[in-house]
């Protein structure tokens, strides 16, 4: 007999999104929405036992009658259904029987030599689908403030990747913490969006940048959340670039056309970023495959 699992939430586009991820983990649960579903209480006489999630901005605990009962959303409002599937496995009325099937967000790392428009176009059509799986995808931009996308793209102002840099010096930074200076775009991403200098992502070297990449790694990849990050990264050095991308699961290389990865630089680039990568894997992608002539979009379409 499998359990069940109530969702008080009255929103019903973010039940059936709960729904899904949650079937996805739990796929034998009865899976019940009080509020709009008449037949609830026979899915729950059918469980061996049953667990409580409740938007907490929406119903008070004295309104929900189960003194076990979760909170939908974590410490920053986000709705993270692998941190709710470890409250499930702890917190419910048969403490570890709520086992989710577990998984592993990827850090992917994109490096566009295209427009921004066509970088971001890139993105929306073919990157984003890499992370549809996940409740916090992490977008991260080590680029020029002159490159970054549009401040409908970033979804804000006021150039908190500059101050994430800062604080990811700090010994007790944790990986989680990415998540304090980040909104989430029109993609659906968290991201701290651009620099407040047009240059402070080579300012503040490439320690730096790679441990923010790292503390990405470690967020998406421990379990706790359903999570995965990508990181473009624009304007360094060669080597550099190598260097930033050792760790990452997936690389992707975006050139204009087939022609431009002819070439002698490109062609070395290519070749040392297969030998530099630990485990991950490298793909090429050409903008004129991709967007053949005839298929164009313009500038104001792709923002």
């Amino acid at each position: 007999m499998a359990f069940a699992i109530r969702i008080y939430e009255k929103d019903s586009y973010i039940c059936e999104l709960i729904r899904q991820r949650l079937t996805h983990l739990y796929p034998d649960a009865y899976i019940v929405i009080p509020s709009s579903e008449p037949y609830s209480d026979i899915s729950l006489q059918l469980a061996r036992f049953s667990v409580t999630l409740y938007d907490q901005k929406q119903f008070d605990p004295d309104e929900i009658d189960d003194p076990k009962a979760i909170p939908l959303l974590n410490s920053y409002g986000i709705i993270d259904c692998m941190s709710i599937a470890a409250q499930l496995g702890s917190n419910s009325v048969n403490p570890g029987k709520c086992i989710p099937i577990g998984r592993t967000g990827i850090t992917e790392v994109l490096i566009p030599f295209v427009y921004i428009a066509e970088r971001e176009r890139f993105i929306t059509d073919y990157v984003k689908e890499d992370f549809s799986s996940d409740d916090i995808p992490v977008r991260l931009d080590l680029i020029s403030r002159l490159r970054a996308p549009g401040e409908d793209c970033s979804g804000i102002s006021g150039g908190n990747m500059t101050g994430l840099l800062n604080a990811i010096r700090s010994r007790s930074f944790a990986p989680d913490n990415i998540l304090n200076f980040c909104n989430r775009d029109n993609n659906g991403f968290y991201t701290p969006g651009a620099t407040s200098g047009y240059d402070d992502v080579y300012d503040a070297g490439v320690p730096a940048c790679l441990k923010l990449i790292t503390s990405a790694r470690k967020f998406v990849s421990d379990g706790r959340s359903s999570s995965g990050a990508l990181v473009v990264i624009e304007g360094f050095r060669t080597d550099d670039t190598i260097e930033l991308t050792k760790d990452a699961d997936k690389v992707v290389i975006l050139l204009p056309g087939e022609d431009s990865a002819e070439s002698l630089g490109a062609c070395e680039f290519i070749s040392g970023l297969k030998r530099r990568l630990d485990h991950g894997s490298l793909e090429v992608s050409y903008l004129d495959r991709l967007y053949p002539a005839g298929k164009d979009f313009t500038y104001e379409q792709a923002l």
